[in-house]
């Protein structure tokens, strides 16, 4: 029993920790479609397989004919790359900095209403 407790903490912190990264891929995945970054899903073993060998969930810049092209790629979640151009990273860029702003907003939000309530009340 005394080894059962330390086991279940850790599946639960690690089960935590997967639903954190789940949660915070979801959101990125919304940002890249409202910039205009394209999803291209695996639809292959060997695409998948692929896929696998990139780096996750981290932006890498190329050059295709020239241009700068962003790859975003999500083996686990949606198992696809997403691909965008220079504007469409900057638009990316541009909406992960609002979201940011609007959370610390709310935060601060949050904080003033539990100040008001908080100990000692007058």
């Amino acid at each position: 029993m005394q080894k059962l407790v330390p086991m279940i903490a850790l599946i639960l912190a690690l089960t935590g920790c997967a639903a954190i990264r789940a949660n915070e891929t979801h959101w990125t995945e919304q940002l890249l479609t409202a910039a205009g970054f394209q999803a291209e899903p695996a639809a292959t073993a060997e695409e998948l397989a692929h896929l696998r060998t990139l780096e996750a969930r981290v932006f890498v810049k190329e050059m295709q004919n020239g241009e700068a092209r962003y790859v975003y790629a999500d083996p686990d979640v949606c198992q696809c790359l997403y691909a965008g151009s220079e504007r469409q990273y900057q638009t990316y860029q541009k909406l992960q900095v609002e979201k940011e702003i609007a959370e610390e907003q709310a935060s601060a939000a949050r904080w003033t209403v539990w100040d008001r309530w908080s100990w000692p009340w007058p």
